[in-house]
């Protein structure tokens, strides 16, 4: 194989892997996101129970009690929810991962071939150099 074939083929694997892992980096900040969000929500939910707590100890009316509790429920049924995003977002993750790899894969090849091109130019350039020498060693005795 040419020689600036296997490096056009390197440079594009570099370029796919340079792409591959810009992805997988958004991915990852994806994830994060996502579960800082629900952990947030978790949070808010916790604050406003507590906050119920308090205020039921020092008296609130039944229909205030009632619209908290409504709340509060309404804002842990969306951050379980959330989970379904971070499922998804868990799964681009390995699929970006797997994405990676496999470029990564093909650009190690890619590398490989090219030193075992490179050892086998070598060794044909030593070929051809002794076949000279021999030949030119032969030309000056005589044969």
């Amino acid at each position: 194989m040419n020689p600036s074939v296997i490096q056009l083929l390197i440079d594009l694997a570099d370029q796919k892997a340079k792409t591959a892992s810009i992805a997988l980096a958004s991915a990852l900040k994806n994830e994060q996101s996502t579960k800082d969000k629900t952990g947030t929500l978790y949070q808010f939910a916790n604050q406003y129970e507590d906050n119920l707590s308090q205020k039921a100890l020092s008296g609130m009316s039944i229909s205030d009690y009632r619209n908290t509790r409504q709340f509060i429920s309404n804002i842990e049924k969306i951050a379980a929810q959330q989970s379904i995003y971070i499922e998804l977002a868990k799964d681009a993750v390995s699929q970006r991962q797997a994405d990676f790899r496999e470029i990564e894969k093909k650009r190690l090849t890619y590398e490989i071939l090219k030193k075992k091109q490179t050892k086998l130019s070598v060794a044909r350039a030593n070929m051809i150099e002794q076949t000279n020498a021999d030949e030119l060693s032969v030309m000056r005795k005589g044969f």
